[in-house]
């Protein structure tokens, strides 16, 4: 009988045959976690590689200006070939970015603050880390490189510095609101840290304390434009030591002897304006004084509620505004004054009412408060 063809063709192509020999395969050579450990291994060593070019990069940023630095000088440092930091980083431009990106991590800087308070606290934070890097942060302010990498996260951080000027002075209007932007944005800056560490031989230590004082000295002129402001003023209370310790309490301040005034008490809010209200007895009435002396003060009948009020700002959220009211059995109640704002009806011993904004309330005042918005609201 004829041989078959495919044995035939077996036999044209392979005239020898391999020796065969036996072999095992165990459960353990069949774990799924050995067939993903390849990749996982190959990450880090990708990843250690990284790490070795970009402290190489630091160490060259140390010894050298940004715009000396190469490929080649990096690879020296590194040890390594020029082609390796090719696979990781197609140019010179790209390397640069990830070790500011890395750099911006070692400093905290990941997200630009957005707070009145972030913003002093980077200051105080970041500029003496800055002394400890400071040629590199040096050639980071003084070169075109250095320039380009800052300026291509520019709106990033403008956005953040407005919410933080919105958060420390409110709703300005324009151009205030932008220049005070402009203002505190230069004085975070690693430019504000080399001035005053090359002119003034001020430690970063000592450079961020001036920064930080700078921002919140701003922040706080613009959010008590004295155009406008009431520093303090007197209110009247049958029990005045009761509602003074209540006024301190909503203001976080503290309580103090008016001598002026017969049995009067002084509420100081401690803040940078000096904001203060005078508790006087309820029948107190100021009179003038005679000749060059000031006002004198004589006592009169209770003329019963008063006919004034005042509107205060506060740090106290809306609960714990009921909850101190209650405490005191006085009247508390949320009331909307118009659509524009909203405010606590605070009922100092139930006859005198003081107007509460809590945070959450008083941007929406100070927008509802301006002329324009008075202007909208009495054409409607």
């Amino acid at each position: 009988m004829a041989e078959p063809a495919r044995m035939r063709l077996g036999a044209m192509f392979w005239p020898w045959r391999l020796p065969c020999r036996p072999f095992r395969v165990t459960p353990s050579d069949m774990k799924a976690h050995q067939v993903t450990q390849m990749p996982n291994l190959r990450q880090q060593q990708k990843a250690a590689t990284t790490d070795l070019i970009l402290d190489a990069v630091g160490n060259c940023l140390a010894d050298t200006g940004l715009a000396e630095l190469s490929i080649e000088m990096v690879a020296d440092a590194a040890g390594i070939a020029k082609r390796t930091i090719y696979r990781h980083f197609a140019t010179r431009e790209l390397m640069l970015e990830a070790w500011w990106a890395r750099h911006k991590q070692s400093i905290n800087q990941e997200q630009f603050p957005d707070t009145a308070a972030a913003l002093a606290a980077f200051a105080r934070r970041a500029f003496p880390k800055f002394d400890e890097e400071a040629t590199i942060m040096r050639g980071m302010v003084l070169s075109e490189q250095g320039r380009a990498m800052t300026l291509a996260a520019n709106q990033k951080r403008m956005q953040a510095i407005r919410a933080a000027v919105r958060d420390g002075a409110g709703d300005l209007p324009e151009p205030q609101a932008t220049r005070l932007a402009a203002t505190v944005q230069l004085l975070q800056s690693a430019t504000a840290w080399l001035t005053m560490r090359e002119y003034w031989g001020l430690s970063g230590e000592e450079a961020g304390e001036a920064a930080a004082q700078a921002i919140e000295a701003l922040f706080a002129a613009a959010a008590g434009r004295t155009s406008g402001r009431i520093f303090h003023a007197p209110i009247p209370a049958v029990d005045p030591p009761r509602v003074a310790r209540v006024l301190a309490a909503i203001w976080s301040g503290q309580v103090m002897p008016f001598d002026p005034v017969p049995g009067a008490l002084v509420v100081l809010a401690g803040d940078a304006h000096g904001s203060a209200i005078e508790v006087y007895p309820a029948t107190t009435c100021l009179v003038p004084g005679q000749d060059d002396a000031m006002f004198d003060s004589r006592d009169r009948a209770d003329p019963g509620p008063a006919g004034v009020h005042l509107a205060l700002a506060t740090q106290l959220g809306e609960a714990e505004l009921h909850a101190l009211a209650a405490q005191e059995g006085w009247r508390s109640v949320r009331c909307s004054r118009g659509g524009l704002f909203d405010v606590i009806e605070f009922w100092l011993e139930n006859r005198f009412m003081v107007e509460l904004l809590t945070p959450d309330m008083q941007a929406a005042y100070r927008a509802g408060s301006s002329p324009d918005a008075w202007r909208e609201a009495l054409k409607s």
